[in-house]
Order: structure tokens, then sequence, then C-alpha cells
């Protein structure tokens, strides 16, 4: 199948998708309840992974919510996609894991392959390795399991081992570690893989600033105080 044809199809899945989404229950900023559709013809683009690559797909429908109260309007997305990202999670993961874990994959051939430019693998690193600390996730790893659970540190190929500098070398590591647990606490939950695409669409519902690269720590990952439940963030 051509790689139109198959950006075709998914542009049809993800059609279908959006025709099934209801209406919120409540508005993001005054919580009332009278909403309605305030346009069903936008469109945006993103890059999902297919096959192994990365698939550019434009004209993905997304609706709009109006507040008919307080006159609020914000954008729903179609299921299992993110706001503010063009290059979804499954792409990142992909390219973040070759980087780290494969000998032959370098930044610039990784980027070739899922359509982007080398300094974007370069960020997606730095992002996954910020996004939690590996003690806090494998501390809501093993509560969540509730059951010792250890992961190992992934080895690192070894251009990864030679980085130019010991920080460097230490940011790979750590963007190894995060993107290794989070596949464990999305297996934990149940969610399809790869774990940092499911585990950010788990928690970014009303949550827009989850895909900020500028501030990506998900606070929801973070150590919680004794006796207080994990919640969630509304918008």
């Amino acid at each position: 199948m051509t790689l139109s044809r198959l950006a075709d199809r998914l542009k049809q899945h993800f059609a279908r998708l959006i025709e099934r989404v209801a209406l919120p229950t409540h508005c993001i900023r005054c919580r009332g309840t009278r909403l309605g559709w305030k346009d069903r013809s936008r469109t945006r683009s993103a890059t999902v992974l297919h096959g192994g690559r990365g698939i550019h797909l434009d004209e993905i429908p997304i609706l709009r919510v109006l507040c008919l109260d307080c006159d609020k309007s914000w954008t729903l997305q179609p299921p299992g996609v993110l706001p503010r990202k063009h290059y979804q999670p499954c792409v990142a993961a992909q390219a973040v894991g070759r980087v780290v874990a494969e000998p032959g994959a370098s930044q610039r051939q990784v980027a070739e392959e899922v359509g982007c430019s080398r300094r974007q693998v370069g960020r997606w690193l730095d992002w996954v390795g910020s996004l939690a600390t590996p003690d806090d996730l494998q501390a809501r790893v093993v509560e969540e399991a509730d059951a010792p659970v250890v992961v190992d540190q992934p080895p690192l190929a070894r251009r990864c081992r030679q980085a130019y500098t010991a920080a460097r070398q230490a940011a790979l590591e750590r963007a190894a570690r995060v993107l290794a647990l989070l596949e464990v606490l999305g297996c934990v939950w149940g969610l399809e893989p790869p774990g940092l695409r499911g585990v950010l669409v788990h928690l970014s519902e009303g949550w827009r600033a989850l895909s900020s690269y500028a501030a990506p720590a998900i606070p929801l990952l973070a150590p919680r105080p004794r006796g207080e439940a994990w919640g969630s963030i509304v918008m």
C-alpha cells in the first residue's frame, strides 16, 4: 500500500472517531452544563506512527465546544491525539528508543525515517528525560502494581555511552530509563504501547500543558503526599 493511500485510510479512521465524540458534561472554565458545538468543520495536521514510519496526515477533523453560560470555547481532539503537538508521542517514543538502544540508529537516520529534523529528535530526547524523575516513576509503578517491581536501566548503545560530554550521557541515560518506566507503567495500567503515548494520553484529559516542551514535567507522576489519592487536573 502506498503512503498516500495509507494516509487516506488513517484520515478516514480519525473522521469516524470524531463522529462518535459526545459533548462534554461541563465547561472547563465555569463548570456550566449548557454546552453546544461551535465549529464542526475545523481540521488539523499530525504525524503518527504506522509500520515503524512517520505518516503525515492533514485535514484531521477536530471539534470546538462552546459554553453558553460563560462563552468559553475550546477544542476537542480526536481520541488518542494530543493537543499542541504535531508529532504524536508514538513517533517520539520510537525515535528516542532507537537512538538510545540501537547501535546503528543515529539521530539523523531516525529523523529521516519519521520525517522530522535531527534537532527535533534531540528535543525529544531532552523532553522524555524531563517528564518525570526515574525514581518518581519507579515509585509510581510499584504503587500502581501493588507489588515490588524493579525496572533495570536499559543498556545504552555504545555510541550513546561515548557521548561527547558526561552531561549528555547522563541525559541520554535518563531518557532511556524514563522511556522504559513509562512502558512498564502503561503495561500495569493495561494501556496499548508504546508507554510514552499511552501514559500521556491517559493523563492528558483536560490538561493542555502536558504537551509543553518548555515545562514538560508531569505533576501527576510525582510522589504524592502520604494518604492523598492520585487526582486529576481540571482546566
